[in-house]
């Protein structure tokens, strides 16, 4: 594994223990009960961890994630 792999690696790890707020989720949750009928289905492009997919789904949306 080069320097630059290890960085991304070590980033997307930082990241994920800090980045814990949710207000960009419930705000998804609000749109998606107002908006659409029915579970959607949705596709995350770089979900990481999965802070955003993993309450989604919890909620019925089907998705996957990149």
């Amino acid at each position: 594994m080069n320097r630059e792999e290890i960085a991304k690696r070590w980033y997307a790890s930082v990241y994920e223990q800090f980045e814990n707020q949710a207000d960009d989720v419930d705000f998804l949750l609000r749109v998606l009960r107002q908006e659409t009928k029915g579970p959607q289905r949705i596709l995350e492009v770089a979900c990481g961890g999965g802070r955003i997919a993993l309450p989604l789904a919890r909620a019925g949306a089907r998705g996957h994630g990149l």
